[in-house]
């Protein structure tokens, strides 16, 4: 597999990360942009998949991510900085996810049965930012 990065001449960070097969059949490629305090701001693929992320302005974390289809979480923090919900909202209905630290570091859902599907689609928008992201080894913080 050969990699190639192009890195944004402000942030420093890499704006285009491609990936080709040896026989040249496999090509897989994300594009990313930053905001002025170089914080990664948007995501896309080439699967047409794009997610725009929104800081929080107080803190080094994530404060919204929302993906092409209209798919939206907002996570709010508790007062230790660590991630306490995650506000899913498709089509206009929001559903407030409780949120629960895991050994990985990352919070993982904390679902009754009734807040499965809003649970599903939040796991499928992380999954979805950080199969993008993961081509080019750039790091996300949901946490201070």
């Amino acid at each position: 597999m050969l990699t190639e990065l192009v890195f944004d001449p402000t942030s420093k960070k890499v704006s285009y990360v491609r990936e080709v097969s040896k026989n040249n059949r496999l090509v897989r490629w994300s594009r990313f942009s930053y905001d002025e305090r170089h914080e990664l701001k948007s995501a896309s693929d080439w699967r047409g998949r794009s997610i725009v992320i929104t800081p929080d302005p107080a803190a080094r974390r994530i404060s919204e991510v929302t993906n092409e289809a209209g798919l939206k979480a907002h996570f709010i923090y508790d007062e230790k900085g660590k991630m306490a919900w995650a506000e899913v909202t498709r089509q206009e209905h929001m559903v407030r996810v409780p949120m629960v630290p895991t050994n990985q570091g990352r919070p993982k859902p904390d679902v009754p049965p009734e807040l499965k599907g809003a649970a599903q689609d939040l796991g499928a928008l992380l999954s979805e930012l950080t199969g993008m992201i993961k081509l080019a080894g750039v790091k996300l913080s949901f946490e201070e």
